[in-house]
């Protein structure tokens, strides 16, 4: 058994780190199936998705960790009985969410980041990339943001706070659609 991804992961307070933590299950170099993998949180304010997971033909075997609070490291133990290399401490960190986020709205028909992070009565300026043409931010439901449905262009900017923690999906009228095309998601936590 070893490491194959997730070591060293980062995540918000109150989210999934940024990647699931991931071992390698093999033997003589090919991967092993239907081996068991117990995940246990050895120490700091974390949990994993799935307690166990078995390994798939790929001989990989994967849990997800959603961040405490407060902020620092958690340390997860992956464990395989009978087997060799086992068991593995994996280390992720929680970081708090910041207060203040900037997307940048209509470069190259994007909303940059596409996924925002920030913790609950933060702020987020949707600001208009230099040469942005003919762009909205209108909200998705069922969490709506305050929409701004005017076709603008660049210079432009205007704030949203958010004081709720949940998921606020929305998008362009012109260039996208709920999930498609031009369209991000604000993500609040706690």
């Amino acid at each position: 058994m070893s490491i194959l991804s997730g070591n060293g992961a980062t995540g918000f307070i109150g989210s999934p780190i940024g990647t699931p933590i991931s071992v390698s299950m093999t033997q003589g170099g090919t991967g092993v199936s239907g081996k068991t993998v117990t995940w246990t949180v050895k120490s700091g304010p974390g949990t994993v998705n799935a307690a166990s997971s078995i390994s798939d033909g790929s001989g990989a075997a994967s849990t997800g960790v959603i961040v405490g609070s407060p902020a620092g490291p958690i340390i997860i133990e992956a464990a395989s009985d009978a087997t060799v290399g086992s068991p593995i401490d994996f280390t992720v960190h929680g970081t708090d969410a910041p207060n203040s986020a900037t997307v940048s709205v209509g470069d190259n028909k994007r909303f940059i980041p596409q996924t925002t992070t920030i913790k609950s009565g933060g702020t987020v300026t949707f600001t208009w990339a230099a040469g942005a043409r003919d762009h909205t931010v209108s909200a998705d439901g069922p969490n709506t943001i305050p929409s701004h449905d005017n076709h603008e262009n660049d210079p432009f900017s205007f704030d949203v706070t958010f004081h709720a923690p949940g998921t606020y999906p929305f998008h362009c009228m012109v260039h996208g659609s709920p999930g498609a095309g031009m369209f991000g998601t604000i993500v609040v936590v706690p």
